[in-house]
């Protein structure tokens, strides 16, 4: 057996010699030779094989590979994209490598994730270290997945809305993601008049929530209804839209009570002097 260390082409002489114990003059002797094959043997290693990438931006695997062989070879190594996806690139910083028998190098391969890229998207690659001779070949998969990019833009289309004393103003409030993915938005209230009451409607249905697809638009009525003895003049409304990811958008109506003139003159006693 030879040992694990054995270089390629190490050699071994085995003399086997076997004679009469009675007539020693009477013996055969056999001579085994052995050599250690020549191997070249690749493995890969890489301690992180799942990233999550913003889009618009890259990263970097890094990867271990190995010649776990006995002899000195070159490998040409190349990238295989394994996902139905345009628009993603994948690269690499060496393209071949020559490796003696145990040693390593560190192969770096940069993935850059596309601007429109939806949340969720992953691409699948396979980088591939092969001989010229296409007898030996290794490989390794590593993932990239699209992180979701939250990204709420409320705009109100009503300016400020003039109402008498116990009227409900409208107002017409598109809820934009421009995100890369589909969007929960909590609505909510910061602060209004005392005895005001505030509600928002989509589709004519009351709702506190609403889910918006990315890159895609809803529109929100917000309803702002006040009480008979509202005091005259324009007053703000704040709101607020929170997104899955815990941001908060912030929204202003202004709403404007009518001054309501009523005046009431009693008296007891009339007292008149004159003809």
């Amino acid at each position: 057996t030879s040992p694990e260390d054995a270089k390629a082409n190490d050699n071994a002489s085995l003399t086997i010699q076997a004679f009469d114990m009675e007539k020693p003059e009477a013996s055969s002797t056999v001579v085994l030779r052995t050599l250690v094959t020549p191997i070249f043997y690749l493995l890969w290693d890489c301690d992180v094989t799942e990233k999550w990438i913003n889009p618009g931006e890259s990263d970097t695997f890094t990867m271990r590979l190995t010649n776990y062989g006995n002899v000195v070879g070159t490998a040409q190594i190349r990238v295989e994209i394994q996902s139905d996806l345009r628009g993603w690139y994948a690269s690499l910083d060496k393209e071949e490598v020559m490796l003696r028998g145990g040693e390593s190098t560190t192969i770096k391969l940069l993935v850059k994730v596309p601007a429109a890229a939806l949340a969720g998207q992953r691409l699948v690659i396979r980088t591939v270290a092969e001989t010229f001779t296409m007898t030996q070949k290794a490989y390794i998969e590593t993932t990239a997945f699209v992180n979701i990019v939250h990204n709420i833009e409320p705009s109100v289309e009503t300016g400020e809305v003039q109402v008498f004393p116990g009227q409900t103003a409208e107002y017409i409030m598109q809820v934009k993601n421009d995100g890369n993915g589909e969007d929960k938005v909590e609505l909510g209230v910061v602060s209004t008049q005392p005895g005001w009451v505030v509600t928002f409607e989509y589709t004519n249905l009351e709702v506190d929530r609403i889910i918006v697809g990315p890159r895609t638009s809803k529109t929100v009525a917000i309803k702002v209804r006040t009480p008979y003895e509202a005091e005259a003049g324009a007053f703000p409304t704040d709101l607020v839209l929170r997104d899955a990811g815990g941001n908060d958008n912030h929204v202003t109506v202004m709403t404007k009570v009518t001054q309501i003139y009523d005046i009431d003159l009693k008296c007891s006693q009339v007292h008149q002097v004159g003809t």
